[in-house]
């Protein structure tokens, strides 16, 4: 099989996997084993590309090996998985002991601005209303008096 980056665009491949895909073979490439192995060197989405572009039965093959080879990296990675996610926690628990009471104090600390904050935004409105309404009305008043007076010109 033959693939341009034309024929991934027409299946609506993301445009940064065309571009890279365009950088690699210009002039499109033959799929061949070495192509789809640059290819993962490439992080090109293999699965779409399936998915997009072999026919159903070839599609259920690959899914089938793809699943069991899934199942076989899991079990490999397990331990190691493990080791991260506990790492991952203890460096967690002393970044949280140290982020904390910094932002327990942070908080404090802006607790009374946020307080006047949020109070003018409450009052202003209601002082913006009080402040306009005797504007308004006049605007209004004269608002209909000029209409009245253009319609009675009709």
């Amino acid at each position: 099989m033959y693939l341009t980056a034309d024929m991934l665009r027409e299946k609506d491949a993301c445009e940064d996997q065309v571009t890279i895909f365009e950088e690699e073979w210009p002039d499109g490439v033959e799929v061949t084993v070495e192509a789809i192995l640059r290819a993962v060197e490439l992080w090109l989405d293999i699965d779409w590309f399936v998915h997009q572009f072999l026919p159903a039965p070839v599609r259920k093959a690959y899914n089938e090996v793809m699943t069991s080879a899934q199942r076989a990296y899991d079990e490999v990675i397990a331990p190691a998985q493990k080791a991260y996610n506990e790492g991952i926690a203890s460096a967690r628990k002393a970044y949280d002991e140290v982020v904390d009471p910094a932002r327990k104090a942070y908080n404090e600390a802006i607790a009374p601005a946020r307080k006047a904050y949020d109070e003018a935004i409450t009052l202003a409105p209601k002082a913006y209303k009080e402040a306009t309404a005797s504007v308004k009305k006049a605007y209004h008043k004269t608002q209909v008096l000029a209409l009245y007076k253009a319609l009675k010109e009709l």
